[in-house]
């Protein structure tokens, strides 16, 4: 069976996407005033046509809204957290490696239930294009890690799968 890892690469690149704006995001909390930090995230909230809250904690907001400098510290590693995640996701995914395939699949599946119930408490075309496009990904790799379990194949592409001695 040959493998194309061409969507592998794309799924990777818009995780390696989210990793990176998660460390941007983490910069500006660590860098930037809590004002304008709060008043920033409101303003891209507006754009979006969100609440604030959806982006950010109220207690980031907050601090926002009063101009003191709280503690971090939770936010922090939440978002080193993620941004960790995503970047080794993408890292796996472009690789074509299977544990990189099912972490994908896996941290997509994960948000699913979240996205359903926004859906539920009122759908919106962004709520509704987030939710799609996220089923959509996870469903191409649980399709391909089934697909490759039934023809017992591995996860690399055919340029990196071990050759037969001749």
């Amino acid at each position: 069976m040959r493998s194309n890892p061409r969507p592998l690469r794309v799924i990777a690149g818009l995780e390696a996407l989210k990793g990176l704006l998660a460390i941007a995001l983490l910069v500006a909390v660590l860098h930037l005033p809590a004002r304008e930090l709060g008043l920033g995230l409101a303003n891209v909230a507006g754009l979006l046509g969100l609440h604030p809250a959806d982006l950010a904690p109220p207690a980031l907001l907050h601090g926002g809204t009063t101009g003191t400098t709280g503690s971090y510290t939770p936010l922090t590693l939440l978002v080193a957290a993620y941004a960790s995640v995503r970047l080794l996701e993408a890292w796996g995914l472009w690789h074509a490696r299977r544990w990189g395939v099912w972490l994908g699949a896996t941290s997509g599946a994960i948000y699913l239930p979240f996205e359903l119930a926004d859906i539920l408490r009122g759908p919106g075309w962004l709520n509704v294009s987030v939710m799609a496009f996220n089923a959509a990904l996870v469903g191409y790799l649980t399709w391909r890690l089934w697909r490759q379990e039934r023809a017992g194949t591995a996860v690399l592409p055919p340029a990196v799968q071990p050759q037969a001695p001749t």
